[in-house]
């Protein structure tokens, strides 16, 4: 049996939106600036996440669930990217703003991942570069973008994501149509 619902205020574009590990909770990005998480079983809104900045309206384009880890051991930890190019974490359950990155040369941020220990977090998006932060200390770890003949993208940056049985590799498509 299939269970079909609805959710959402329908005020405001849906950007993104992504399930947390034990599928209990959907986050969805809105165009207002605004995370929402919605309870996976009866549909109805659980928590608001907003950094409460009068400048907080850019999109959150992106959204994830950092891996809990041996080193990460904070559950329910929300990072969301927005069209301002901020990064920020929530602890999703009690709403709290626990970490906040402002976007470099106003770059729009379209897309995050998670290594699968949880411990670097690769976002990216109008810069053509791939930032890959330390999320033990919340500092850029390194930047990939060319080397050698290899050129990089050469327009946005729409989708990343490490492969989960080796961590060491990152893909990454954008729309200069290249993987």
């Amino acid at each position: 049996m299939t269970l079909k619902m609805t959710v959402g205020d329908g005020k405001s574009e849906v950007f993104c939106c992504k399930f947390d590990p034990e599928d209990r909770y959907l986050a969805v990005g809105y165009g207002d600036g605004m995370c929402r998480i919605y309870n996976n079983t009866t549909g109805k809104l659980s928590y608001t996440l907003s950094s409460l900045s009068l400048d907080d309206d850019k999109p959150i384009t992106a959204v994830g669930w950092r891996p809990v880890s041996a080193t990460l051991k904070t559950a329910n930890v929300l990072v969301t990217c927005s069209a301002d190019g901020s990064l920020k974490h929530y602890h999703a359950t009690s709403g709290k703003l626990l970490h906040s990155r402002q976007g470099e040369d106003e770059n729009s941020l379209l897309c995050m991942d998670f290594s699968p220990d949880g411990s670097l977090l690769a976002v990216a998006g109008k810069d053509m570069y791939i930032n890959v932060y330390d999320e033990t200390t919340k500092s850029l770890a390194f930047k990939m973008k060319e080397r050698g003949n290899m050129p990089g993208h050469s327009n946005r940056i729409f989708c990343t994501k490490f492969n989960q049985i080796d961590p060491n590799m990152l893909v990454s498509g954008g729309w200069d149509n290249t993987v």
